[in-house]
């Protein structure tokens, strides 16, 4: 249990480093950067206990759907308060957002599966696996770092820049980063540091897509179905080698 915290805290101290330019802006909301701070320890924590009580399955679904909840129930809390927010929780897209979205996920796909079909072992068939796969780690890290963590930092770091015609800023940065390192870096009981560079640099890749994906269409709904398809396009590939 004592790791759950280390891993927890660490990404809170991850996420606060990468955040310190917000301390170089003439206007600080505090406010914000509190629960920034405090969600991504809470979220990691449940996360991380959900993985420990898995309750006999194989994949972390206790540790998903608690972490989604919580932050369901945050972006619930500001919408009350009326606080101006893009959570990008809407089925609208950005018009004219669709065909280029579609080619880069298709060029995407190609890639991806020539990696796995050379660097990637043969899995065995397992229906929960399928199951997880197509369903909770899309829409639960979509809903926590594309759509909270990407609501509250753009709010933190307004300025942004045209990438390819989706607006994206620092916030981009900080995301990215949290979303590589939290897939490839972890710390023990006795404080070592576990560092997978492959780990990283796939979701580092990955994850700077999709959020260019969920500015340009400005909904995570397209990033949801791009993080499924992809795990199990991966996962189809290595059953059937």
């Amino acid at each position: 249990m004592y790791s759950i915290f280390l891993n927890s805290f660490l990404s809170t101290v991850i996420a606060a480093v990468l955040c310190l330019p917000f301390l170089f802006q003439k206007k600080k909301n505090w406010n914000f950067f509190f629960i920034f701070s405090t969600s991504v320890f809470v979220i990691n924590l449940l996360l991380k206990v959900g993985a420990k009580f898995n309750l006999g399955f194989h994949f972390n679904w206790t540790g998903k759907i608690l972490s989604t909840a919580f932050v369901l129930g945050i972006i619930y809390f500001l919408k009350r308060r009326k606080e101006r927010f893009d959570f990008g929780l809407t089925l609208k897209q950005k018009k004219g957002s669709l065909k280029p979205v579609i080619i880069v996920m298709t060029i995407y796909c190609l890639i991806e599966t020539v990696f796995v079909y050379l660097y990637f072992g043969k899995a065995d068939f397992n229906v929960e696996s399928h199951l997880f796969q197509l369903t909770l780690p899309g829409i639960s890290e979509e809903i926590i770092y594309r759509g909270f963590y990407l609501g509250l930092l753009n709010q933190t770091f307004p300025q942004k820049k045209n990438i390819f015609n989706a607006q994206m800023g620092y916030a981009t940065i900080v995301i990215t980063i949290m979303f590589a390192l939290g897939h490839g870096l972890s710390i023990t009981n006795n404080f070592q540091i576990n560092f997978y560079p492959l780990s990283t640099l796939i979701p580092l890749i990955f994850g700077f897509i999709v959020i260019w994906i969920r500015e340009r269409t400005g909904s995570i709904l397209i990033p949801v179905i791009f993080h499924n398809i992809t795990n199990e396009l991966g996962l189809l590939i290595m059953n059937l080698k």
